[in-house]
Parts: structure tokens; C-alpha cells; sequence
């Protein structure tokens, strides 16, 4: 079901003005690489406990699990996703300004990165939960999530083309994987009985999260080396090392700071 979905949004895009599907690309591919390198091998550690967890048809057990482990996975993610959008265009020079890649470029493409970077959030999530339903062999019901969050998606691109949005039409990829994520997590707390109530807790975390993720980028000055590009990533890698440690004491400081990993995975 992704390739019509790709059909239609490359179809969407080429509408938009030139060089927005590169630009899209461009930013879609740091998200993907990303959530890749931040949260796909965290959930791969957490996979042999999954299964642990559904040989003994605990499904209260397995959701409180991943909720648990959710929880460093969400924090690392998120704070990365805030630096991104904070330094989108420092983020964009350094990593493709080059060769025929002009000012343009630079600027179409910082657009579309903030449009997607969030993206990632619910992506960590909706993946976590896909491993859920792989674990409890819940085939059927992962098709239909994926299936109802693949029209959802080209809904929204079709109201962007109609409404002549090109802001929803970047949008679509965050809004389509929060639409999934939200599905998922609807489906296993009504197969686990878990209560509402918890949702909510889950969200006013996120909430939270972002909260601080966010309230930290003030505290952490803007660095200046130079205009080479070299210099501009040790400015930028100085940067990221400022609001890492900023983050961390605030989370402390609010007493958020997750369970050690090492101690998740333990059987």
C-alpha cells in the first residue's frame, strides 16, 4: 500500500514548485536515518523480552513493558527532534550544502525538515507497536492499521491538493504516522483492558517531555567558528552537546529520568 502512496505525494509535490520534491527528500531521509540509528536498534533489544512477555499471555504485562521502555526511546528522540527544528538550517548546511546545492535548496529544504522532523515521534512509536502485534502474531489487525493509516494519509494529501496547501501537504507524513500511532495504541489497550486513564498519563509524559525539550534550547548559546563548513559542525556538535547536558539536568531535575536499559531487559 506505500507505492500509490509514494505515487501520489511525488504527483502532489511536483505541483508545489520546483525543486520541493528534492527538498522533501532530502528531509525525509534525515528522519528516517535518525529514528534508524535513535530508536530501530533500542526496539531490536527490546524484542527477545516481547516475546518473553507473550509466551506467558500477559498482555497488561507487555503493554506496562513498552510503556517502560517507550520511555528512554521518546526522551532521546524528542530531544533530538527539537535541536533539529532549532538548527534546521545550520543542520541543512552542514549536511548537504555543496555542489548544486544552492541557496534555494538550503531554504525549500530547512521548510520541509521542520515539516517532518516530529514526524519521528510517532514513527518510534507505531514501530514499537507493529513489534507488539508481531509478537502476539496479530497479523490481521496490523494490516488494517497500516491499511487505515495509508488512506488516512493520502486523505490528507488529496485535502492539500484541493485546499492548494502546500504547509498540509508537508505535513501529511506527521499527521498520517500520528494517525497510526494512535490506532496502535487505541487497539492494544482495548486488547490488554487497559483504561484510559493510562493513555492520558502516557501523553501528559510526552507532554512533558517536550515541554522541557523544548524550555532547554534557551539556555544553550549559539555557537559561531566560522563559515567552513568544518567549523560549523564542530559549532553545531558543540551545540548539541549544551542542550544533551542542559536536558538531562532539567529531566533530573523534574525527576524524569527513565529506568536504566540495562535493567528492562532484564528477564
Amino acid at each position: 500500500d506505500a507505492l500509490p502512496i509514494l505515487f501520489l505525494e511525488r504527483w502532489a509535490l511536483a505541483d508545489t514548485g520546483e525543486g520541493l520534491i528534492s527538498s522533501y527528500q532530502y528531509a525525509s531521509t534525515l528522519v528516517t536515518a535518525m529514528v534508524s540509528v535513535l530508536a530501530y536498534p533500542m526496539i531490536n533489544l527490546l524484542w527477545p523480552k516481547l516475546m518473553a512477555y507473550d509466551n506467558k499471555r500477559s498482555n497488561f504485562s507487555i503493554l506496562r513493558f513498552a510503556f517502560e521502555s517507550a520511555r528512554p526511546m521518546l526522551i532521546l528522540v524528542t530531544l533530538v527532534c527539537f535541536f533539529i527544528f532549532s538548527t534546521s538550517s545550520e543542520t541543512v548546511t552542514v549536511l548537504f550544502f555543496r555542489g548544486e546545492f544552492d541557496e534555494y535548496s538550503l531554504e525549500r529544504t530547512v521548510i520541509a525538515l521542520k515539516s517532518t522532523i516530529f514526524a519521528a515521534i510517532p514513527m518510534t512509536v507505531y514501530t514499537l507497536g507493529v513489534k507488539i502485534l508481531i509478537s502476539k502474531n496479530l497479523a490481521y489487525p496490523l494490516a488494517t492499521i497500516s491499511i487505515s493509516m495509508a488512506l488516512f494519509g493520502s486523505a490528507v494529501i488529496a485535502l492539500s491538493v484541493y485546499l492548494n496547501s502546500t504547509e498540509l501537504l508537508l505535513l501529511h507524513w506527521l499527521i498520517s504516522t500520528a494517525f497510526g500511532a494512535l490506532i496502535i495504541i487505541f487497539y492494544l489497550m482495548r486488547d490488554s483492558g487497559i483504561a484510559l486513564m493510562e493513555f492520558l498519563k502516557g501523553l501528559l509524559f510526552v507532554a512533558k517531555v517536550g515541554a522541557i525539550s523544548y524550555g532547554a534550547l534557551f539556555f544553550v548559546p549559539d555557537l559561531y567558528l566560522g563559515e567552513n563548513i568544518a567549523f560549523r559542525l564542530v559549532a553545531l556538535i558543540g551545540e548539541g552537546i549544551g542542550y544533551f547536558i542542559m536536558t538531562i539536568f532539567l529531566f533530573w531535575s523534574f525527576g524524569m529520568l527513565p529506568k536504566n536499559l540495562s535493567e528492562l531487559l532484564k528477564h
